[in-house]
């Protein structure tokens, strides 16, 4: 969870950490050049797989994760305000964890 602006709060998934490099192709996200394990999406990917398109439609250039940030994602890739708009998230900006929804632990 972090802060956009005074009075708005994000809730995104920290994808990649300072220093690490990071890429959008399609549905997969590379972390130094690996794929990224998200079973997370995985019936949401294989959903639309199987209407013949990908889940996320927004890729991103490869980018090297400033000192003090950290590169975030939505799980609606295709409909998500992220790092991919909004930039890298600075430490500062991080408020807390979540780690459940609705009394479930999240993954």
């Amino acid at each position: 969870m972090f802060k956009v602006s005074n009075d708005r709060m994000f809730v995104k998934r920290v994808i990649a950490l300072p220093g690490e490099t990071v890429k959008v192709a399609g549905d997969q996200v590379y972390i130094n050049g690996a794929p990224l394990r998200e079973p997370y999406l995985k019936a949401a990917i294989e959903g639309a797989a199987s209407k013949g398109s990908t889940y996320n439609v927004r890729d991103y250039a490869e980018h090297t994760v400033p000192e003090g940030c950290y590169f975030v994602l939505g799980d609606n890739r295709s409909n998500s305000s992220d790092s991919r708009d909004l930039g890298f998230v600075k430490r500062e900006q991080i408020v807390g964890k979540v780690t459940s929804v609705n009394g479930s632990p999240l993954p």
